[in-house]
């Protein structure tokens, strides 16, 4: 699926984004209690330690909830029209918000497994890659 925007780097994400160069799914993992936090944060929304660190994440799941897009959000997205927009519970945590690639939207089932592939698709000033999944 194609991405319309360059994503806007905060701080907290920016190891988040520079995995995702590297083809790497990566998340903060709370040195306290474990909890892997995304979106990225100071503080862990568990147990409030500020001690974390970035691992990477097999890039597997199961697809929560979906929806198919049968206008363009925007107007670069209208040649891919249906195109569909999934809740991704990542095996481990967390649960992140992306497209699906590769399949029919009449094929796509909550419960489907599915694995990270990457769209890579240029930025407005850089190269941007983009996690989209497919199911297996």
């Amino acid at each position: 699926m194609k991405s319309f925007f360059t994503p806007r780097v905060v701080a907290d994400a920016k190891p988040f984004w520079q995995g995702c160069s590297e083809h790497k799914l990566k998340f903060q993992n709370c040195s306290a209690c474990g909890h892997i936090r995304w979106p990225a944060s100071v503080v862990c929304p568990n147990c409030l330690s500020e001690e974390y660190e970035w691992k990477e994440h097999g890039g597997e799941g199961t697809l929560y909830s979906f929806i198919v897009f049968r206008r363009a959000f925007h107007p670069s997205l209208e040649a891919e029209i249906p195109y569909v927009v999934a809740v991704i519970d990542l095996d481990g945590g967390p649960t992140i918000l992306a497209g699906i690639s590769g399949s029919k939207s009449e094929e796509i089932h909550c419960g489907a497994r599915v694995r990270v592939v990457w769209d890579d698709d240029q930025g407005k000033d850089e190269q941007v890659d983009i996690p989209a999944f497919e199911m297996v």
